[in-house]
C-alpha cells in the first residue's frame, strides 16, 4: 500500500518531560506493539467509518481507501502489508505486490546443462509458488482519528 511519508521538523515530540507528546495529527499512521488501539486511534485495517462522526478524518482521506463517499469512508488496510512512499508510479492508496509468485522459464537466468558422453537431460520442477516475504515482524498499524488537524504549513503540497 502506498502512503506519503512525512517527517516532523517541529512540534511536541519529544515533550519537555522526555516522553512522547500526546497529540497526533489526524490521519497520522503509527506502528504499535500492543494488540489494542489506544484512545483516539483505530487499527489501520480497512474498516468503514461513518462520515458524519469522522468529518475531519474524511476531509483528509476521502474515499482513497474505499467507502461510498456519501455515508462511509474506509481506513487504510495495512494488515499483512508494508507501507511504501507514494510516487508517480505508486499513487496514494494503491495496493500492489504478491506474497508469492510462480516463476516461469523466461524468468530464469539463461543457462546450459551439459552431460559428458551425450546423455540426455530431463525436465524438473513442480511449478510451486516461491515465497516472496522479506524478513518481517508483525506489529499493529494504527491511524489517528482524533488530534490536531494537519495544516498545510508552508503551503507546499506534493503531487507524487
Amino acid at each position: 500500500m502506498t502512503l506519503q511519508p512525512l517527517i516532523a521538523t517541529a512540534g511536541i515530540f519529544p515533550s519537555q518531560g522526555g516522553g512522547a507528546g500526546s497529540a497526533a495529527f489526524i490521519g497520522q499512521i503509527a506502528t504499535f506493539a500492543g494488540n489494542f488501539a489506544p484512545l483516539g486511534w483505530e487499527p489501520a485495517d480497512g474498516r468503514l467509518l461513518p462520515i458524519t462522526s469522522n468529518a475531519a478524518l474524511f476531509s483528509i482521506l476521502g474515499t482513497t481507501y474505499g467507502g461510498n463517499g456519501i455515508t462511509t469512508f474506509a481506513l487504510p488496510d495495512l494488515q499483512g502489508r508494508v507501507a511504501v512512499g507514494a510516487d508517480g508510479a505508486h499513487p496514494l492508496g494503491l495496493t500492489f505486490g504478491e506474497e508469492s509468485t510462480a516463476l516461469t522459464a523466461p524468468q530464469l537466468p539463461p543457462h546450459d546443462h551439459t552431460l559428458p558422453g551425450g546423455g540426455v537431460t530431463g525436465s524438473t520442477g513442480g511449478g510451486q509458488p516461491v515465497n516472496n516475504d522479506q524478513p518481517s515482524l508483525a506489529v499493529t498499524y494504527l491511524i489517528a482519528v482524533t488530534g490536531i488537524f494537519p495544516g498545510h504549513g508552508s503551503g507546499a503540497d506534493f503531487d507524487p
